[in-house]
């Protein structure tokens, strides 16, 4: 097996990662505003302190929301790339804002390793957004959107995975956002 690292530099992975959210997140405002109308000033600041707690609660949220998505991803490395539990590591990089993390410190198969990256980004980022996109609440469209965005960085590394012939594994580096790649001679 060859071996290839499909890691970024970490400063301008988190250069490219907070502009492309950024875009992501002013797209999805003017959507909601094309479909759903503009929020009036008057609405949002009526009740100073009702916007207040919703701001705190949509942070908390959002944490735990952020924390799901990575268990969910742990899951997925854990059964459908079939990761054993002593290779996983799952915890809060403190020194990054509280981001939760779930790594695969052991080579696992390509296949699985898309699938327990993609399906946290669905089923807790996209398809919540569009939802709530229709469904017209603010607040928690703002929590699908922002979670949404949030997948940006797992989409990053899907991109880099793209055309790796079938047999090939994966395990996240340790080093660098992104992942080392075990590719099968031909």
């Amino acid at each position: 097996m060859r071996t290839e690292s499909r890691t970024f530099e970490s400063a301008r992975f988190h250069r490219i990662l907070r502009n492309s959210q950024m875009v992501l997140l002013i797209i999805m405002i003017l959507l909601w505003c094309l479909i759903q109308g503009m929020p009036t000033a008057d609405a949002l600041l009526a009740n100073p302190a009702r916007l207040a707690a919703g701001l705190c609660l949509l942070a908390v949220g959002v944490w735990a929301l952020s924390a799901a998505k990575e268990g969910l991803r742990y899951l997925g490395l854990r059964y459908l790339a079939g990761a054993k539990p002593e290779y996983l590591k799952f915890g809060v990089f403190w020194a990054r804002g509280g981001a939760v993390y779930a790594k695969c410190m052991a080579a696992v198969q390509l296949v699985g390793y898309r699938w327990a990256t993609l399906l946290p980004c669905l089923l807790l980022g996209w398809i919540p957004w569009g939802i709530t996109l229709a469904w017209g609440n603010l607040w928690t469209y703002s929590a699908a959107a922002i979670m949404a965005a949030g997948t940006v960085s797992d989409i990053m590394v899907l991109w880099r995975l793209r055309g790796l012939p079938r047999g090939s594994w994966v395990q996240d580096s340790p080093f660098a956002p992104g992942c080392d790649v075990y590719i099968p001679e031909s």
